[in-house]
């Protein structure tokens, strides 16, 4: 159904005595009956930044940004910890058993507090570090930094810790991308082609910090004056980019940053990107699983073949301007195996065959910085994980075949098995029993480092 076509009227007719929210898409996009709007303009105000209203000024029903996100932040019931934690901890088992020893998210509070508990209870199978979703299109956000402080880089012993703060994303889906924000990549190029699911279709797309009353661009500004790093936020198009590399650029001229900030995603990397990058002094998250699957080619249909073979994921020539890049996954698939990045980043093949940017191909031992020492610079902790040093924490994973064997062809990385993976020394899991072992109580380091 087009949204267009649903208002809170429709809503009524279904729920009229009780307010209902429809949550649409990542956390961009609702659609609530008229009970739920009045509890939203009761509590914010009735000028809510992202109250879609029509011609006449009335609302529709349908939020977006800020106004989406507060319902499912603020008014919404939570997931309690105790709840959320055991399926948490399976997921981050699986992560183990492909060689994970860090993961890093953007998580809202209750998701943090699931954590935080299976850290508590000596079950973490590996280390998180997080981006904390206060500042995500929140717009009491300076108000809440007065109560909070500074609390970036606290956690757990080196089992969980907060690395920065995550915003509201300056556009949404790619075209194509499936949901009601298909198509509102934000861009300095007109799309050819109209997805089915191009909801809210426009020619360059939607840059969300760019519309009016989006509290954003000043959230960064007062993130930075607080001494918090921006990163995990979710970026598609070049033109959303540039207005977020800016936006880090004027905060670092503003106040000295406390950390580099973050980009994320990277199928959309101009050269214009690539300047503000170095400008705004920003660190990478290429999200290599997305370029493997369907995004490049979705790229190459509406915006042309030459930016899909230039601008998506340039890593060899983001890495020789000397800008840091690390490999993120941002799937649950078998692609998110760093075995199978580690293919895809050295052919550039994608799940159809066909290869992408070829020039950008990168060489066994510069990929795999992205996964060891340049990941620990993305998390804030180079001085502890990364390499193996003396008096850093011995996170390490035993393999099958060595990567760096010229034996093993291109197209059969992905194939190279884990045998065991181990946080701290300590052994979390191994192929030969296909379990993940409880933390001892030396795991994470007590011992002092490895």
């Amino acid at each position: 159904v087009v949204m267009e076509q649903v208002n809170r009227k429709d809503l009524d007719l279904i729920a009229p005595n009780h307010p209902v929210f429809v949550g649409i898409g990542n956390e961009m996009w609702g659609l609530v009956n008229t009970k739920m709007l009045d509890r939203i303009t009761k509590t914010y105000g009735k000028d809510l930044a992202g109250i879609i209203k029509d011609d006449k000024g009335e609302p529709t029903g349908l939020l977006f940004g800020t106004a989406g996100s507060v319902v499912g932040y603020e008014l919404l019931p939570q997931v309690p910890a105790e709840l959320l934690a055991p399926v948490f901890g399976k997921e981050l088992e699986e992560w183990a058993s492909i060689g994970v020893t860090t993961l890093s998210s953007r998580f809202k509070g209750s998701e943090i507090s699931a954590y935080s508990l299976l850290a508590r209870q000596n079950k973490l199978p590996i280390r998180i570090a997080y981006t904390h979703e206060l500042a995500r299109w929140n717009p009491f956000f300076e108000r809440d930094m007065k109560r909070l402080g500074n609390i970036q880089d606290y956690g757990i012993g080196d089992k969980i810790w907060m690395m920065g703060l995550s915003v509201g994303i300056p556009d949404g889906s790619p075209p194509g991308g499936g949901g009601a924000a298909g198509g509102d990549v934000c861009s300095t190029l007109k799309k050819r082609e109209k997805f089915p699911d191009d909801s809210f279709y426009e020619e360059n797309g939607i840059c969300y910090w760019e519309q009016e009353g989006d509290p954003t661009k000043q959230t960064v500004m007062t993130a930075n004056r607080y001494g918090y790093r921006i990163a995990g936020v979710h970026t598609f198009g070049d033109k959303g980019l540039e207005i977020m590399l800016d936006t880090y650029a004027a905060a670092a001229k503003d106040h000295p940053q406390s950390a580099p900030f973050a980009a994320d995603h990277g199928l959309m990397i101009s050269p214009a990107v690539i300047k503000k990058t170095i400008t705004a002094a920003a660190i990478w998250s290429l999200q290599v699983p997305m370029f493997y699957g369907p995004r490049t080619s979705i790229v190459s249909r509406v915006f042309g073949e030459e930016i899909a073979h230039r601008w998506s994921m340039p890593v060899k020539t983001m890495m020789d301007q000397g800008i840091k890049v690390t490999m993120g996954a941002d799937t649950h698939d078998d692609s998110r195996a760093p075995m199978h990045s580690l293919q895809v980043l050295v052919t550039r093949e994608t799940n159809d065959g066909r290869v992408w940017g070829a020039s950008e191909k990168l060489d066994r031992r510069r990929a795999l910085l992205m996964f060891t020492r340049f990941g620990a610079e993305y998390v804030l902790r180079q001085d502890q994980i990364g390499s193996l040093e003396a008096g850093k924490l011995a996170d390490l994973i035993v393999l099958d075949k060595n990567p760096l064997d010229a034996k093993v062809p291109d197209n059969q990385l992905k194939d190279i098995k884990v045998l065991e993976t181990y946080i701290g020394g300590v052994l979390a899991w191994d192929l030969a029993s296909g379990k993940t072992f409880p933390p001892s109580p030396r795991r994470m380091g007590d011992e002092g480092g490895m």
